[in-house]
C-alpha cells in the first residue's frame, strides 16, 4: 500500500484553480458577452505581431509561378451518417467561391523554397477574421493527397494551404487562430481532441480491395490506406483528431474500391457504421467490433447480422475545461521548482498510459517555460541513480523515459522526418527482401543475396543517420550535452556514450524504423515483407548502438558483425557530434505551438484524480 502524498504546495496551487473554476462558472457567460464585444479583429492588423504575420503571408502566397496552372478540384467534402454518401460524392473536394479564391490546384505540389503556400492570383490572400463561424482546422493528409495542410472556412468560402512542415502548419493554425479570437488565453474554453484507430474488418468479399472514410458529424476528416481482403483485411491505421468542434456522431463508411480491370465497375459502399462519442468515456480507450449497417439503399435489414461486415476500431476521446491562464500561475511555479519530488511521487502510482500523459504534458509545459533541458537531464540522472545496473536506463516505461520519448518527438519531429521518412517510403515500396533467417528461405543462393540486400539498406540508412548529425535539433543537443557534463561530473564519463545512445536510437530512431506509422513517417501500416525488412535494419542499428554483435539466439545474424565492427568507431563520433555545442545552430531551435492552457489542465485533472485516490 502506498504512503500518503504531501499535499502541501500541490494543494495550494490546486485550491486556486479550483477556486478560479467556480469563479469562471458563474460569470462565464458574462465575460464572453464583453470579450466579444470589445474584440476588434482589425487589432489583427494594426498590432505589430499581426502586420508582420499578414505581411508574411503576402509574400508567401504571392507564388503565381508555383500555380499557372489551374486545375478542377478532383475530390469534394461530404458527410456520412443515416444515409451515407456514395463513394464519388465523398472522395472529391471542391473548394468553395470561385477559381480566383481557390488554393487547391489539381494536385498540390511542394514548394522548394520556405514559401510554402500555394496559391493563384493574389486576390486569395484575405481572410475576413470578422466572420464569427470562421473555422480555422488542419487537414489530414489522406483528404487532399499532400501533408501539413490545413483550411480556413468563413461563410465566403473555403481555402486549403500547404505548408512544408508540421512545424509551421501549426505555427499558421495558431497565429491565424489567436487573430480570431486574441483574448482566448485569457477566457474559459473546452478543448477536445479524439484518437481513433480503424484495425480490421470480417465478413467481405475475398481478393477485393477496400477503404475507409472517416467523418464526425457528416464531415470527411481522414481516408484509410487501401487494402486487398486475403487471410484477412487489416489496416492497423492510427488517426489523431485535435481542436475539434462539438462532435456527436463518428462514421466510419467502409467501401469496395473499384475494379480497375473492368471499366463500368464502380466504388461502393459496402456498409457503414455510427458511432456516438457520449457512449466512450473521457480519457478511456475502447476497442470493439462494430457491425455495419447495409450500405445498400432499400436493403437495410434484409441481411443477417452474420452477412454484414464487421469493423474493429479502438479509440479514445480527451475533452478538457481549459481555465484562463492567470489561474495556472502558482501551477506553472509548483511545476517548475518541484518537478523532481513530483515525478518521485507519481511514479509507483500510474499505469504505462497515465505515465505517457503525465510525461508528455509535463514536458510540454516545461518547453514553454525553457526548463525541459534541465528536467530531462535531472530525471534521467535521478534514475541512473536508483539503478543497479546503468544499461538498464531507458529499458522500461518509466516518467523518465517516457518524458525523454515525448521530448524528442516535439523537438525532432522535423528532423525525423527529413532524416528517415525518404528512406522508409523506398524500403516499404520495394520488392527486395532482407528475410536471412535459413529456416524461413527456401535456398542458400536466395539466402545470399537477402543476406546482401539487408547489407546494402542497413548501410544505406546509417549513411543518413551519419549525415543527420549537422541538422541535429538544438534542444536534443542540449540535453545530451548537459548529460555527458553530469556523466562526467559523476566520474562516469565512460556510460556517457551508452546513455546518449540509448536516448536517440533505443527510444526515437529505431523504433521509427520498426514503426513508422506511429512516428508519422507514412499512414499506411507496412505489409508482412516490408515490416520484416524494417525490423531486420532497426535490430542492426540498434546492436550497432548498443556496441554489442550477434550472437546466441539470432547465429543468422551474425554475418552482420562485420557492419557492426566496421562502424563502431563512427557511432562514437555521430554520439559526440549531436552531444556537443560545436557545430550547434540556433536556427535549428524548436519553433512549433504548444497550447499551454490544454497542457496545464491536463496535467492538473490527472494529478486530481490521484491525490485524492491516493491521499486517504
Amino acid at each position: 500500500m502506498s504512503k500518503p502524498i504531501s499535499r502541501d504546495r500541490f494543494s495550494s496551487a490546486s485550491e486556486k484553480i479550483r477556486r478560479s473554476r467556480e469563479v469562471c462558472t458563474k460569470r462565464g457567460r458574462i465575460l464572453s458577452e464583453k470579450s466579444k464585444q470589445h474584440v476588434e479583429v482589425e487589432e489583427f492588423v494594426q498590432n505589430e505581431e499581426s502586420t508582420s504575420l499578414m505581411g508574411t503571408l503576402r509574400r508567401t502566397m504571392s507564388l503565381g509561378r508555383l500555380s499557372k496552372r489551374k486545375g478542377k478540384s478532383n475530390r469534394e467534402l461530404a458527410g456520412g451518417g443515416g444515409t451515407p454518401p456514395s463513394a464519388s460524392q465523398s472522395r472529391q473536394i471542391t473548394p468553395h467561391a470561385s477559381p480566383a479564391l481557390s488554393l487547391i490546384n489539381a494536385k498540390l505540389r511542394s514548394s522548394r523554397s520556405h514559401e510554402s503556400l500555394l496559391a493563384t492570383p493574389p486576390s486569395m490572400h484575405s481572410f475576413d477574421l470578422r466572420d464569427p463561424d470562421v473555422e480555422v482546422k488542419p487537414l489530414h493528409s489522406s483528404v487532399l493527397g499532400q501533408g501539413q495542410c490545413f483550411k480556413v472556412a468563413t461563410s465566403q468560402g473555403s481555402k486549403y494551404i500547404s505548408c512544408t512542415t508540421a512545424e509551421e502548419r501549426d505555427r499558421w493554425l495558431s497565429s491565424l487562430r489567436r487573430a480570431h479570437r486574441p483574448h482566448e488565453e485569457h477566457l474559459r474554453r473546452t478543448d477536445s481532441s479524439l484518437k481513433l484507430w480503424i484495425l480490421e474488418a470480417k465478413n467481405v468479399a475475398p481478393k477485393k480491395r477496400y477503404f475507409c472514410e472517416i467523418l464526425l458529424d457528416r464531415e470527411l476528416y481522414a481516408v484509410t490506406s487501401i487494402k486487398t481482403m486475403t487471410e484477412m483485411l487489416f489496416w492497423g491505421e492510427h488517426f489523431e483528431f485535435k481542436n475539434l468542434p462539438a462532435v456527436e456522431t463518428i462514421t466510419i463508411n467502409l467501401y469496395r474500391d473499384a475494379d480497375k480491370k473492368k471499366k463500368k465497375d464502380k466504388t461502393t459502399l459496402v456498409g457503414y457504421i455510427n458511432l456516438c462519442l457520449s457512449e466512450i468515456n473521457n480519457r478511456q480507450v475502447i476497442e470493439k467490433w462494430i457491425t455495419c449497417s447495409s450500405g445498400t439503399v432499400g436493403k437495410a435489414g434484409k441481411e443477417t447480422k452474420s452477412e454484414l461486415p464487421i469493423i474493429r476500431i479502438k479509440a479514445r476521446k480527451q475533452t478538457v475545461d481549459i481555465l484562463p491562464l492567470d489561474a495556472y500561475q502558482s501551477f506553472i511555479k509548483y511545476l517548475s521548482t518541484d518537478y523532481k519530488k513530483l515525478c518521485q511521487m507519481f511514479e509507483p502510482l500510474l499505469s504505462v498510459r497515465e505515465k505517457e500523459d503525465f510525461a508528455t504534458s509535463l514536458v510540454h509545459i516545461l518547453q514553454k517555460q525553457s526548463k525541459a533541458c534541465e528536467f530531462l537531464s535531472d530525471i534521467v540522472m535521478e534514475e541512473i541513480s536508483r539503478l543497479d545496473d546503468e544499461h538498464l536506463t531507458f529499458r522500461g516505461n518509466s516518467i523518465a523515459t517516457k518524458a525523454m520519448e515525448a521530448y524528442m518527438k516535439l523537438v525532432g519531429e522535423k528532423y525525423l522526418q527529413d532524416t528517415l521518412s525518404g528512406f522508409v517510403k523506398e524500403l516499404i515500396q520495394t520488392t527486395d527482401d532482407c528475410e536471412v533467417d535459413p529456416t524461413k528461405v527456401p535456398s542458400q543462393p536466395l539466402l545470399t543475396c537477402q543476406q546482401k540486400n539487408l547489407d546494402m539498406y542497413c548501410n544505406l540508412v546509417w549513411a543518413k543517420v551519419i549525415d543527420s548529425a549537422i541538422r541535429f535539433p538544438y534542444e536534443m543537443r542540449q540535453v545530451f550535452a548537459n548529460l555527458r557534463e553530469k556523466c562526467k561530473a559523476r566520474g562516469k564519463e565512460d556510460y556517457s556514450d551508452n546513455l546518449i545512445s540509448g536516448c536517440i536510437f533505443l527510444r526515437f530512431l529505431c523504433p521509427a524504423i520498426l514503426s513508422p506509422s506511429l512516428f508519422n513517417l507514412t499512414q499506411e501500416y507496412p505489409n508482412e515483407r516490408a515490416s520484416r525488412n524494417l525490423t531486420l535494419i532497426a535490430k542492426t542499428i540498434q546492436t550497432l548502438a548498443n556496441f554489442t554483435q550477434f550472437g546466441g539466439k539470432e547465429e543468422f545474424m551474425i554475418f552482420m558483425n562485420s557492419f557492426v565492427e566496421r562502424e563502431a568507431s563512427n557511432m562514437k563520433t555521430f554520439l559526440h557530434k549531436i552531444s556537443s555545442d560545436e557545430g550547434s545552430n540556433q536556427f535549428l531551435e524548436f519553433d512549433g505551438y504548444i497550447d499551454l492552457g490544454k497542457e496545464l489542465s491536463v496535467l492538473h485533472c490527472l494529478l486530481s484524480e490521484y491525490m485524492e485516490k491516493h491521499s486517504q
